[in-house]
């Protein structure tokens, strides 16, 4: 995969999409054979996250690809992340679901957080930084996002019905830019990695009241979009990392 990532960054990124998109359905596949939801999902993506951090660190990546810290004086021009906070915890203003046992919402935490970190590594990582070294900044901030809100219609398959898919894509999409620009700030991929985390496992666990579903999405949107207008007059953090060289 290093060989794929110095020569073309773009198919690097595109082959790890897949490798994601095909373990899912698998580890679908065989959660529901087991009789267990999420159960080989939650610790098959375990493994895949285990590995792709193995993979970063035996290659010097992590830090190339947004595994650091954020700098103190990034805080104030990003608002203390706060829009962000609450986006967030949006979804925790429903009920939990009474239909799941503490066996279930562990698992849902356990899928979440590795759903929340290989997601951000793969599409606001591999796939920003891809597209930013050949088209710049703004395309790859875009196609990015584009790309990861798009990427949830295979949740079609997982039973989710189709205005509820939409409206996901949508969200996702509005989402997936905003955090792309804060990669473009702050060169880390942490926020990004928690937000995902808390907001993908408030949705998985919480019930929103259905005639506060279209009121929620739409303050999810109105926020989202204000901060990002927001951060897009924040001046980007320098970048010191030089470019890959491929292998003569």
């Amino acid at each position: 995969m290093l060989k794929l990532l110095t020569k073309n960054p773009l198919t690097h990124a595109l082959a790890w999409i897949g490798i994601y998109v095909g373990s899912v359905n698998v580890l679908d596949a065989l959660s529901e054979s087991l009789g267990v939801l999420n159960l080989a999902t939650s610790l098959g993506l375990l493994g895949l996250s285990v590995l792709s951090l193995l993979y970063l660190s035996r290659n010097n990546l992590t830090k190339r690809f947004g595994l650091n810290g954020i700098k103190s004086d990034s805080y104030k021009k990003m608002l203390y992340f706060i829009p962000l906070i609450i986006l967030g915890l949006s979804q925790f203003t429903g009920t939990l679901n009474p239909d799941l046992n503490g066996y279930q919402i562990a698992l849902f935490v356990l899928l979440m957080a590795n759903v929340g970190f290989l997601e951000e590594l793969i599409f606001r990582g591999y796939l920003y930084q891809a597209i930013k070294a050949k088209s710049g900044t703004n395309r790859a901030i875009l196609i990015s996002g584009i790309t990861f809100g798009l990427g949830h219609i295979v949740n079609l398959m997982r039973g989710m019905s189709v205005d509820n898919q939409i409206e996901q894509i949508i969200v996702a999409i509005v989402l997936g830019i905003l955090l792309a620009k804060i990669v473009d700030i702050t060169n880390s991929l942490l926020p990004g990695i928690l937000f995902h985390i808390v907001f993908n496992i408030s949705g998985s666990i919480m019930l929103v009241d259905p005639s506060l579903n279209s009121v929620t999405i739409f303050g999810i949107l109105i926020l989202a979009s204000l901060y990002l207008l927001y951060l897009m007059r924040v001046k980007p953090k320098q970048n010191d990392i030089l470019p890959l060289q491929a292998n003569a």
